[in-house]
């Protein structure tokens, strides 16, 4: 797996970096990493570090990550997040049930209020 950087942040995770370079003819073709000039991302393209051949557009390299431990690092972080949620949703049930209780206790109000300005009926 390899993590595309550009701008000290990660824009993309790969199986294999989509190295490209211009033919004769100017059209964007693919190539291996010694012969690109940039690294096309979901359409994009980054030039590779110090190259300049599109002008203007941002830098970026390829580095190589260990896919199992990004799984793994995720999972967890998942699992993590799953509990906060939860942990979250137990605590506006909490609320939502309390909410309720004092409408109940509204609506009694109400009811006394009108039934008795109605003359207790």
């Amino acid at each position: 797996m390899y993590a595309i950087i550009s701008g000290g942040k990660e824009i993309a995770l790969c199986d294999n970096p989509n190295y490209v370079k211009q033919n004769e003819q100017g059209v964007w073709i693919g190539t291996n990493i010694d012969d690109a000039t940039a690294i096309s991302v979901s359409g994009m393209l980054y030039n590779i570090i110090g190259s300049k051949a599109i002008d203007g557009a941002p830098e970026a390299f390829a580095i190589e990550r260990d896919g199992g431990k990004r799984a793994f690092d995720n999972s967890k972080q998942i699992i993590a997040a799953m509990a906060k949620t939860e942990t979250i949703e137990d605590a506006l049930c909490e609320l939502d049930a309390s909410e309720l209780a004092r409408i109940t206790v509204i609506e009694d109000a109400l009811c006394e209020i009108d039934a008795a300005a109605n003359g207790g009926i």
